[in-house]
This record gives C-alpha cells, sequence and structure tokens, in this order.
C-alpha cells in the first residue's frame, strides 16, 4: 500500500485497519456535516440582522468553534491541503492584526468589537473547512445558496404579504432590508445567491441539484429588485462576468443560462410593474393586491424554472461542441459584442467621456427620485461616498504606519468638522482597512481575499466552481462601495463560497490529524469558545440595560450596565449607560461619577463628555462641552444639549 491510500496516518495505525471499510452513516456524516454547517452558519448568523450587531457575535461564534469540536471529536479527519491551512492562518493573521491595533487605537473599544465580529467569521471558516471534504464542494455550494435563498425568501414575502410580515424601516424607506437590516446589503446577499444558484442550475455537480436552483433563481431576482440596490447589480454584472470567464465549458453554460434566465427575467419585469410595491405614495391596501398577484406570477415562473432545468439537464448531455463550432460560434459573440459597443460609444461618446460623465454623476448628491423607487436604479449619484472615502485616504496620510486602529474610522470622521452627515464606515473595505490598520492590515486583507480566488482559477474544471468565484467576486468588488465587511452574515456567505474553490482543488487523501495538532485544535476551540461567551456577556448585559433606559425603567439600566462593565472593563460604554441612567433617576452627583469613569476609561468617546457636562456645572462643564465638540463638532445632539445647558443653568440638569 503506498502512502497516498492509507486513510489513517496517525501514529501508527494498522494496515488492516486502514483499509477497512466505513460504515455507512460515517460516509453519510463525512457528506452532510460541512454542507449542514455552511447552511446553518447563512441562516442564524445572516438573520439575525446580517450579524451587525455585537449580541449575534458570541453565540454564532460559540456555536459554529463548537462544530469544529464536534469534528475533533468524530476523529479530526481530513482531506484539507496547503491552500485550506493558508487561508486560515491568513484569517488568524488579520485577526491578531486587528488585536494588535487596540494598543494603538484611537477606538480601543471599537478594535475589541471588530475583533470579536472577525472571530465570527474565522469560526464560520474553519467550520466548514474542517468538516468538508473534497467530494462535498459543489454540496457547499448548493447549501450556501439555500441558506441564501430562504432569508431572501422571507424577505421577499415582507413585500408580498405586507399585511402580515411587513414592518416600515424610516431609514430604508419601502427598500427592501429584513432580516439583513440593510438594503445594500440584503442586495449583494441575493446576488451572491444569484450567481451560485445560476452556475448550479447550469452546470450542477447533480442533476437534482438544477431544479431547486432554477427555481431560487425566481425568488432571489425579485428579492435583489425590491432591494433598489443600484451597486447590487453591478456586482451582479461583474460576478456573472467572472463565472463565464472562468468556466471552461462557456458555450455551454452561455447556452443553458439563455434557457434558464427567462423565469427570473420576467420576474423581475412582473415586480417592477407592480406600482403597489414599487411607490412610496400608494395605500397598504394596493399592496396587497400587487403582492397576491405577484406571488401567483411567481409561482407560475417557478413552474417555468422546474421546465427549464429539466430541459437543461437533458440538453448537458447531448449537446457537444467541436473544436472548430466552438471557435466559430465564439468569433459570432465576440463580434456581436464589438457591435453593441460600437453602437454605445456611438450613442453616449467615446469611453472617457462616458467615464468623465459617470465620475461627475457619482459625485453629485442623490437626486429626489419622487414616489417611484424605480427611477432609484436610474441614479448614478454616489450619496455621499466620495467624501467618505476622501476622509480615509486623509486619515491614512495622518497616521500611514499602523493606521488609526481598528473600528477607529467613526471617530476620524465624527472630528472632521467638514463633513455634515452621520457615518460609521468609509463604505469602502479597502480605504477603511488602510486608515485604521496600515498597509500592512491591507496586505493581510488582500491576501486573504485572493487565496480563495487563486483556488477557484486551479480549480475552475470542478463543477460549480466558476460559479463561486463568481460570486466572491461580486462581493469583493461590491465591498469597494459598501460596507458588507461589518455585516458578517454577508461577509460570512461570500468567504464560504469562495471555500469552495480551495475544497474542491484538494488532492490529499482523507487522513486523521496528528495528535499534537489535535491537542493544538482543541485548546485553541476552548479559547475562542470562552472568549466568545465572555463578549457576549458584556453585549448582551449592555444591549439589555440601553433596552430598559429606553423603557422607562433606569433602575435596571443600572443593574444591567454594572454587569456589562464587569465583563467589559475596556469599554466606556456601560459606564455612559449608568451615568445616563442615573440622571434619569435625577441622582446628579453618582451621574458624574459614572461620567468621569467612562472618560478615564476612553478620554475619545464623545458621549461619555456630554454626559458629563450634563452632570457638572461652572468650569468642569465648560471643559467638558468643549471636550465634547471638539470630538465631535458638527453633533446636533451636542448642540441642543448647549442650548438646554444655558437655558436651565442652575436649576437641574437635563438628560443628554
Amino acid at each position: 500500500m503506498t502512502d497516498h491510500e492509507a486513510p489513517d496516518a496517525s501514529s501508527g495505525a494498522a494496515g488492516s485497519a486502514a483499509v477497512a471499510p466505513r460504515h455507512w452513516l460515517d460516509a453519510l456524516l463525512e457528506r452532510s456535516l460541512a454542507p449542514l454547517a455552511a447552511f446553518g452558519a447563512i441562516v442564524v448568523v445572516g438573520g439575525t440582522q446580517g450579524g451587525y450587531f455585537p449580541t449575534s457575535w458570541g453565540p454564532s461564534t460559540v456555536v459554529l468553534i463548537a462544530l469544529v469540536g464536534a469534528w475533533l471529536a468524530l476523529g479530526a479527519r481530513t482531506d484539507a491541503g496547503w491552500t485550506d491551512g493558508a487561508f486560515l492562518a491568513v484569517l488568524l493573521l488579520l485577526l491578531s492584526w486587528v488585536g494588535l491595533s487596540i494598543a494603538w487605537s484611537d477606538a480601543p473599544v471599537q478594535s475589541v468589537l471588530e475583533a470579536q465580529r472577525l472571530l465570527v467569521l474565522v469560526a464560520g471558516v474553519a467550520a466548514v473547512l474542517v468538516l468538508a471534504v473534497r467530494s462535498t464542494s459543489a454540496d457547499i455550494a448548493f447549501a450556501v445558496a439555500a441558506g441564501i435563498t430562504l432569508l431572501c425568501g422571507y424577505a421577499l414575502a415582507t413585500r408580498l404579504v405586507p399585511g402580515e410580515l411587513g414592518t416600515y424601516n424610516p431609514i430604508a424607506g419601502y427598500r427592501l432590508s429584513e432580516p439583513v437590516g440593510y438594503w445594500n446589503g440584503l442586495g449583494i446577499l441575493a446576488v451572491i445567491g444569484l450567481v451560485l444558484s445560476a452556475g448550479l442550475a447550469v452546470e450542477g455537480a447533480r442533476g437534482w441539484q438544477r431544479i431547486p436552483a432554477s427555481v431560487s433563481l425566481v425568488v432571489l431576482a425579485p428579492t435583489l429588485y425590491f432591494t433598489f440596490s443600484r451597486g447590487a447589480w453591478v456586482a451582479l454584472c461583474i460576478g456573472a462576468a467572472s463565472m463565464m470567464i472562468a468556466s471552461n465549458r462557456r458555450l455551454r453554460s452561455v447556452g443553458a443560462l439563455l434557457i434558464a434566465a427567462p423565469a427570473p427575467a420576467l420576474a423581475v419585469f412582473a415586480a417592477s410593474r407592480a406600482s403597489g410595491l414599487t411607490r412610496t405614495d400608494r395605500a397598504l391596501e394596493e399592496a396587497v393586491d400587487d403582492g397576491q398577484r405577484l406571488i401567483l406570477i411567481l409561482v407560475l415562473l417557478g413552474a417555468l424554472a422546474v421546465i427549464s432545468a429539466v430541459v437543461v439537464d437533458s440538453a448537458a448531455h447531448r449537446l457537444h461542441f467541436s473544436p472548430r463550432a466552438q471557435r466559430s460560434i465564439g468569433l459570432a459573440l465576440a463580434a456581436a459584442a464589438a457591435i453593441c459597443l460600437v453602437g454605445v460609444f456611438g450613442r453616449f461618446g467615446t469611453p472617457w467621456s462616458i467615464a468623465e460623465r459617470a465620475i461627475s454623476a457619482f459625485e453629485q448628491p442623490p437626486a429626489d427620485v419622487g414616489a417611484d423607487l424605480n427611477n432609484r436604479l436610474f441614479s448614478f449619484s454616489g450619496s455621499g461616498r466620495v467624501d467618505l472615502w476622501r476622509s480615509a485616504l486623509e486619515t491614512f496620510e495622518k497616521q500611514p504606519v499602523l493606521g488609526v486602529g481598528a473600528g477607529g474610522f467613526e471617530r476620524s470622521w465624527q472630528r472632521d468638522p467638514r463633513w455634515t452627515f452621520k457615518a460609521r464606515d468609509a463604505h469602502n473595505l479597502y480605504l477603511e482597512t488602510l486608515a485604521e490598520l496600515g498597509p500592512i492590515g491591507l496586505v493581510v486583507l488582500l491576501t486573504a481575499l485572493l487565496l480563495p480566488v487563486g483556488a477557484c482559477l486551479a480549480a475552475r474544471r470542478a463543477p460549480v466552481v466558476p460559479a463561486a468565484l463568481g460570486a466572491f467576486v461580486a462581493y469583493a468588488v461590491h465591498a469597494a462601495a459598501d460596507w458588507d465587511w461589518e455585516l458578517a452574515g454577508v461577509t460570512l456567505a461570500a468567504l464560504l463560497a469562495g471555500s469552495v474553490g480551495l475544497i474542491a482543488r484538494r488532492s490529499a487523501p482523507v487522513r486523521r490529524l496528528p495528535r499534537v495538532a489535535r491537542t493544538t485544535v482543541g485548546l485553541a476551540v476552548v479559547l475562542v469558545a470562552t472568549g466568545a461567551t465572555w463578549g457576549f456577556l458584556g453585549n448582551d448585559a449592555l444591549d439589555k440595560a440601553e433596552y430598559a433606559l429606553k423603557l422607562g425603567n433606569p433602575e435596571a439600566a443600572i443593574s444591567e450596565s454594572r454587569t456589562a462593565q464587569r465583563f467589559a472593563p475596556w469599554s466606556p460604554f456601560p459606564a455612559t449607560m449608568r451615568g445616563e441612567a442615573l440622571l434619569a433617576q435625577g441622582d446628579v452627583r453618582a451621574a458624574h461619577v459614572a461620567f468621569r469613569e467612562a472618560t478615564r476609561i476612553d478620554d475619545g468617546y464623545w458621549r461619555a463628555w456630554l454626559g458629563l457636562a450634563v452632570a457638572s456645572s461652572g468650569r468642569e462643564r465648560t471643559v467638558a462641552l468643549r471636550r465634547a465638540r471638539g470630538l465631535y463638532p458638527r453633533s446636533a445632539e451636542i448642540a441642543e444639549t448647549e442650548r438646554l445647558l444655558r437655558g436651565d443653568e442652575g436649576s437641574g440638569a437635563p438628560t443628554p
């Protein structure tokens, strides 16, 4: 027996044991655990407001890292190669750099939170990679697409049955956002699902995958449309093009897509014509009626998608093109593309003039699109992104070596009096990383993103891998214009899609992890689970304190804030929350102590200084107000509090 035939290379297993047939249950578990883990991760993390809020990170990390522990308990068998290990190592290196940035961060508490968020991604990728074997790569892609379809199906239902599930989000307006919580985030999540499902529909490793994948397109396409996310549509085009370029079965894939595309295209057309679902000035009754009609249309289009999948599956076994036919068709398609480009340039001008007009339009403020949200898709305004990108570059120029620390962009943005709107993120993953983590952090991030791309290109002959590449590229492009990275569920979906290429290119035999490695991984699992639980207890207590204060229960808020302080002594948030609750009780002296404690923990947190100003008087109040204004000069809340303090001087302290 050669070495590569031995399924268990740990500590001298007997040859007879190495070749013994495995129980069917072991084979089933080996085949199903990784796809189930991928599906569950997408649904759980993505379904909790996209994994944006800190209270979701701890439980998600514990569950995902527990899967790694279960893998160890089941024998720690894997066929992972060096690229899998390199990908995890680079993600851990990025996590370490984020953690190190706490030492020099402008916002240490935000750096801690960024590390907690990143831990979810590391745990999710680790769980799927260790549970997967090479033969499950397409199944994992199917599981990711299925999880996304489930989330998008719920999102679409909130629009189609608004009387039952719909909720009005004053920030989102009428753009579809739940359960992710952000319309552009839901849009790119739908794009990831669309590209993966399209790949499964046209070249699924198993015929039975084509039908559900084709039907999912009818769900995902109108979901994307109702987000009215322009960037997501651009990302879809780039992702689809990347899939086609990477595929070594382009002609067959193009033909299959032409068969599968009518159903989702008609779904988008029907969605765009439902005025009760696309206009903000329509009554609920009209939205309900249009929603019922669209449900019927989507059901019929789902049936059409099933027929398309059957046709594609049948044609896949019959269509074969000779090299000469492939060259002829390729030349014809290239000629058609050239004719289209000539027509575009003749109508709109040279590429340079088109680019100049697009840049000029992007720099303009958002135009009033009226009540019809369909018009929003044809607006080219960047909605202030140019200012955010300029601020990120200026922040980097001030700290060009190490950056301002993970999560520090928000404070840099707040300190600059030129900017007139609130923002937490630079709406560009790469510029924000450069500003916060410096060139080293950006290089590590780019390495983490390029490894899946390289793996997908190396394994592009495997089924669905070109689609996985397209989905991952779509995310990477969209992240250059939005804050997708902060939505842990969306980013995890993209990373798992990219991991399909890593898994598909494996060539090592299934083997058991050596004892030393198992011990090391086991200790890491315990440490990560402990740290995630500790972080969750602090985040959860702080969330409960904030909720209690909103409900008018300052006693509960004070109690929960003390709990939060025990688990997060590095954070100024619990002490600030306690100070606000004490002010609500009228205990100004105790509130003063709490706010002073918050400023000692983090003297860059403007809200703590504002609270201290409210709980102080005389020169101390003046100094605290000056400090708060310096940290956030354009804050309407600070200006309003100053006005109230001037009017109420000597008559008690208002609550900030």
